[in-house]
């Protein structure tokens, strides 16, 4: 339903801005090997946050259309928590050109050993 339905030509054409989309980024990520982003430019989403009509799916799914979108042009991501805001779990989001994930890993747990295991606060806050 939020998708809609496309046809060969207008997949087609998607497959090409795609590669565009990719051939920029790679030409990026030659100059800057690993980029910092937040996760998403919204708030955590409270448990079944991302439940309910169409409309709130398709605004769910848009604001977290940046993390995903980068993982549909291939380029390998990393996740890591850095904290609570407001209870609820925020982070960041490291990106690496392809076949570079050593680099986002290697940042990601440098993060984490910093920050510590979120999952411990979390349950601490519950405990």
């Amino acid at each position: 339903e939020i998708g809609g339905d496309i046809g060969l030509k207008d997949y087609m054409a998607g497959l090409a801005e795609r590669t565009g989309h990719i051939r920029r980024w790679l030409m990026f990520l030659e100059e800057h090997p690993l980029i910092l982003t937040p996760l998403c430019f919204q708030p955590s989403l409270a448990p079944d946050g991302d439940v309910g009509e169409a409309a709130h799916v398709k605004r769910v799914f848009e604001d977290f259309l940046f993390q995903t979108g980068l993982n549909l042009l291939g380029l390998p991501c990393v996740v890591t928590p850095t904290g609570l805001h407001e209870g609820r779990p925020i982070g960041v989001q490291l990106i690496a050109s392809r076949f570079r994930e050593d680099l986002a890993l290697t940042a990601g747990e440098a993060i984490q050993s910093q920050v510590g295991v979120l999952a411990r606060q979390l349950w601490a806050r519950t405990g």
